[in-house]
């Protein structure tokens, strides 16, 4: 309801293979259905990810938390912009969120929630991502957040 100008698709996920290193899974929606390249894709806790192939009947889709996906996105509260990319936890093996590229007098904390931005036109703005679950910074000129998804992206 809350996004009533945007044209919704459901669908089912199909397939998903555990063993690829990059997460991404198969929609029972395609071409045939209006689904199109870089179409966002939700669910009522948040983004999922993006389509990345489209076939008649399916679709393909790179999950938020893949390395190879970037998000625009910007802080609810403090409204600090960056960009969100996927990875592993290397000590806890779950899928992670990183938001990189934040000023360095980024006011970002624990707690607070992460949502989509329309920067690059591609993903509707406002769309949760996660939340902050600690802030980083390796050195003077790097600043990081560390997001646990919204949602779980895990096959």
């Amino acid at each position: 309801e809350e996004y009533s100008q945007y044209e919704y698709v459901h669908a089912r996920i199909i397939a998903s293979d555990p063993n690829s290193w990059f997460m991404e899974f198969t929609i029972n929606r395609g071409a045939n259905h209006g689904i199109v390249v870089n179409s966002a894709v939700v669910n009522e806790d948040g983004l999922v990810g993006r389509i990345i192939e489209v076939y008649p009947n399916t679709a393909k889709v790179l999950a938020i938390v893949d390395p190879q996906s970037a998000v625009p996105v910007v802080a609810q509260r403090s409204r600090d912009n960056g960009i969100a990319g996927g990875g592993i936890n290397p000590y806890s093996n779950q899928p992670e969120i990183r938001m990189s590229y934040l000023l360095n007098d980024a006011d970002l904390v624990p707690g607070d929630t992460i949502i989509s931005s329309s920067l690059m036109g591609i993903f509707p703005k406002g769309i949760i991502i996660g939340e902050v679950t600690e802030v980083v910074r390796e050195d003077s000129s790097e600043k990081y957040a560390i997001i646990t998804p919204a949602v779980d992206c895990t096959p």
